[in-house]
């Protein structure tokens, strides 16, 4: 399956190792049907991107919640003792 996506992060193009820019087109290229495996191409090598390729969303990634709110404390192994290790 083949696609234009923007680039969610600086990449390069897999064919030519030509950086590809954070936000910039990129064609997705990807390999098997139940695969997670896609190949990455830029402008450089796989032409022009489509003219109606949206713009890049800006996403936020949740934080974490406080674990100290839940009753449950991070692991801190310097203070454990020898045996529970």
């Amino acid at each position: 399956m083949m696609r234009w996506a923007r680039a969610p992060v600086g990449k390069l193009c897999g064919r030519c190792a030509h950086p590809i820019a954070k936000g910039a087109p990129m064609l997705v290229i990807g390999v098997g049907e139940r695969s997670r495996i896609e190949k990455i191409r830029g402008v450089c090598c796989a032409g022009p991107a489509p003219p109606d390729l949206p713009e890049q969303v800006a996403t936020t990634t949740p934080l974490p919640p406080d674990l100290t709110r839940l009753g449950i404390l991070p692991l801190d192994w310097s203070r454990r003792p020898e045996d529970e290790r």
